[in-house]
Order: structure tokens, then sequence, then C-alpha cells
């Protein structure tokens, strides 16, 4: 991943002169990040807004809702845009990001589902474009469908999901104290205007230079003195269900009730599927994935890593060297459904390490990620911690999140009397 091969722009032939639009799923992931990769790439690239609570509606009239979540929502955002009148169709396509090989459950036909919904909403004509979580599944050719990958995107789609990471790694920890109301959300603003130009660049000297800068400014802000509850987040649909006004936001919610959030990254499922190529698949793409792993990591993930852990008020950065440590204390399957348990399992466990106990698993309803790897982990995970207190949240489109959110208010009260008790004993003790 050196600089030298970090240059190649060329849109895929069969997207030119067309509007790519995306449906949104992470908003703090994709707007200023995505966009700007794909854009540098040649892309005429429309992220589409993160505010629009009608898209599950819209998307359970073509999606079965007992359907997995995250594609009923996208089918909606995107059914929406095209009766919009807003884009001319002949000249529009569709991207959307496919699980494919890399998901044994549901998502892996998240694409045929939103072809067939797309044709049912009467928009046949429209192509839809797949943009795989798995790199085993991109091509490097252009072939209608897929998105090829080239040098310049990977690189570039590396550096966005890395500011990614580390946006949520300083701006959730600092957010619940800041002095001045909205100085987070306003300094994330300035940094995501200024990080553009070094995705577009793909320049890795400047990356490192960016992510201490960003971590010190973050780290300066003045906070107010206080001691917050801190509540974990995982769970394989949060690109959706966490981030985004629709379902509610369960990041401002939590702030919102007194706490801090408490997100892993989502890297290091960029250095598993890497390491993943490695296991058959390597050979026929022509390349050494164990040292592309590897460089991914030294080049993106440790720079990282050492300006957080350089900080006063963040958390180290966990990577998938990180997890691998520990996959078989849980699960001696770890490779062959690694990146399920680096999704769940991995995330609960770093959580715990950090001293996070209280945590929220957001799980579609009959997510078999969730169901049998994450939730099936809680068992032995509140063995090896006693203090865990781990909430399982279903969500379901056609249900009300009142219950829910309720429950997450308990939780949060049931770690605030912890801690009130913990205090009272405390003084005693003394």
């Amino acid at each position: 991943m050196s600089a030298t091969r970090t240059t190649q722009v060329g849109a895929s032939p069969h997207l030119a002169r067309r509007t790519v639009i995306i449906p949104s799923t992470a908003p703090v992931r994709q707007h200023g990040l995505l966009d700007v990769a794909l854009a540098a790439e040649g892309y005429d690239v429309e992220i589409l807004p993160a505010d629009d609570r009608r898209a599950l509606d819209v998307g359970t009239r073509y999606v079965n809702n007992d359907y997995c979540h995250p594609p009923i929502d996208y089918v909606g955002q995107i059914v929406e845009a095209l009766a919009s009148g807003r884009y001319d169709l002949r000249h529009t396509a569709i991207m959307m990001s496919d699980p494919g090989t890399a998901c044994s459950c549901r998502g892996g036909n998240f694409m045929t589902v939103m072809r067939k919904a797309i044709v049912d909403a009467g928009f046949g004509q429209v192509p839809v474009i797949s943009q795989p979580f798995d790199f085993k599944d991109y091509t490097t050719q252009a072939v209608p469908g897929t998105l090829p990958l080239t040098a310049g995107l990977l690189v570039r789609l590396a550096l966005a999901s890395t500011y990614g990471d580390l946006f949520e790694k300083v701006v959730y920890p600092t957010r619940p104290y800041e002095q001045e109301p909205g100085s987070t959300d306003r300094l994330h603003a300035q940094w995501l205007s200024r990080v553009a130009s070094n995705i577009r660049d793909a320049s890795f000297d400047r990356f490192r230079v960016n992510a201490r800068a960003i971590v010190r400014d973050f780290d300066a802000l003045p906070r107010v003195e206080v001691v917050k509850p801190r509540i974990g987040i995982v769970g394989d649909p949060q690109l959706v269900i966490n981030f985004t006004p629709r379902s509610p936001n369960i990041v401002r919610l939590l702030e919102e009730e007194g706490a801090e959030a408490v997100v892993p990254g989502m890297g290091f499922m960029s250095t598993y599927n890497i390491l993943d190529m490695g296991h058959g698949h390597d050979r026929a793409l022509g390349i050494d994935a164990q040292a592309l792993g590897h460089e991914y990591h030294d080049t993106c993930e440790k720079p990282l890593d050492d300006a957080l852990r350089a900080s006063e008020h963040f958390t180290p950065f966990s990577s998938i060297f990180d997890m691998v440590d520990t996959a078989d204390e849980l699960a001696p399957f770890a490779h062959s459904f690694g990146h399920f348990f680096f999704m769940t399992g991995g995330k609960l466990r770093e959580l715990l390490k950090q001293g996070v106990t209280s945590i929220v698993l957001f799980q579609a309803f009959n997510c078999a990620v969730n169901y049998v790897v994450g939730a099936g982990m809680v068992k032995k995970l509140k063995l090896m911690y006693p203090a865990a207190d781990v909430l399982s949240v279903d969500y379901d489109p056609g249900m009300s999140m009142t219950n829910q959110i309720n429950r997450i208010r308990l939780l949060i009260a049931a770690q605030e009397r912890a801690r009130d008790k913990a205090d009272q004993d405390a003084r005693v003790a003394s």
C-alpha cells in the first residue's frame, strides 16, 4: 500500500456518466469520507440523507418485514429517491454494500433482494452495483454489476474507513463532556473538510500527521469534570441502527440520558477480510493476503492506535491482531465464522477488557450473527467477567422502539446504582 501505487484513478466504464446513489447506512463513516473516496476515483456519487424516517415503511412494501432489517431500510431509501423525480433514471445507478460471501445468513442475499425490489417498484432500468464487504468478492476488471477494485480505490477506501474509526474514537468520548455545547460537532465538521484532500491524494504520510493532530485537537477541547455511565454498543445491524435518526439514534439517545456511548471501530473488519483472502483466494487474485493485511495494519491502524495511546482521554484501537489472540477461548471456529466472532463476540470481549461492563447488543430479528455468535457468547463472557451486564435488544421494522428505549434507560440506571453503591462501600471502608 505504498504511496507509489495510490494514484490510479478511473471510474468503471459501465458507471460513466451516471449519478451513483448510495443508501445512508452509517453517516459518520460515509459523508465526507466514503463519498470523497469514490469521487476521487471518478464516480459521481450521492449518499442519500440520513434523516428519512419513512424509509422503513416504504421498504416493507417491497420486502417482507421478517427479513433482515438493514436491507429493508436500504430498499426504502432507494425507492423513495428514484420516485422523487430528482434523478434522470437513464443516467442513474445504485451502489450498495454487499456482504456477499462474507455473510452466511440473510445478508448474503442483499443484492438479490435490492434488485428484485427495484424491479417491483418499476425502476428495473436502473442498474444496481455491488460494493462488496469482502475483498475476495471484488474483481479487478470492469464487470457490469460489480465495483472494480483499483489500487487507488483500495487505498482511498482504507483511508476513509480508518478516518471513520478515528472520529468515532474521539467524538463519542468527547461530546458528553464538552463545556461548550456543539463544540465537538463543530470540530468534527472542520476536520472532515480537512481530511477530504488527504483521501483524494491518498498519502499515508499525511494521514499519520492528521491522525496525531485530530487526537490532539479533540484531547484539548475544554471539558467538564464529571463521571458518566459508559455504555458499549455492539451488533451487526449497528451500521443502520446506531447512527441514524430513523431507528432511532442510539448514540444521541445515550448522551441525552447522561451516558457516554462506547463504540468499537469497524476498521478491523477490513484487516480480517484481507487476511481471509489467504484461505484459498489470494492465489487466484495474485495477492499476498498475509502481507497486505499486515501492511494495512501497520500503515493505517497502528498510526491511529499510537495517536490514541498518546492521548489523555481516549482508549486504544483494538485491531484484528488484538482480538485473534483471545478468539479460541470463546469460539474455536474463529476463522470459518471469524467475521461473525469479531463483529459481536470479539467486540464484547474488547469492551469488557476496557472496563466497559454495560453493553447494548443490538440485533435484527432472527439475525444469525447476533443470535448465535453475539448472544450465544454472553453466558461464557459473564463467567469470565462477572460484572458484565449485556442487554440484547431485538429490532424489527414493524415494532415500536419504546420498549427497547426504556430497557436501555434501565441499563443506564442500573450502572448508576452500582456506581453509587461502590462509592458508598468505599466511604464506609475508609
